[in-house]
């Protein structure tokens, strides 16, 4: 990835970063790695972010499979 979505706290390909630009600075703030300069609040967002969107990924995964087993479990059986 050359790019990062500052608020959101995800990588991009240079394929997915123009998409993020036309979604408007409200919605994603992108950057380049190599070419912007970061400051170190916009360091602190992009590394908050990117803890968050993996903490709520994972406790997304494991809330669906716990509805998951369950409705096996219970509810086909």
């Amino acid at each position: 990835p050359q790019y990062a979505s500052i608020n959101l706290g995800v990588f991009l390909c240079t394929r997915c970063v123009g998409i993020h630009r036309k979604l408007g600075t409200h919605i994603s703030r992108v950057k380049s790695l190599t070419l912007d300069s970061w400051t170190p609040e916009q360091l602190e967002v992009f590394i908050l972010s990117l803890l968050l969107f993996h903490l709520n990924k994972n406790i997304y995964f494991r809330i669906t499979n716990i509805c998951l087993n369950y409705f096996i479990h219970n509810i086909i059986n």
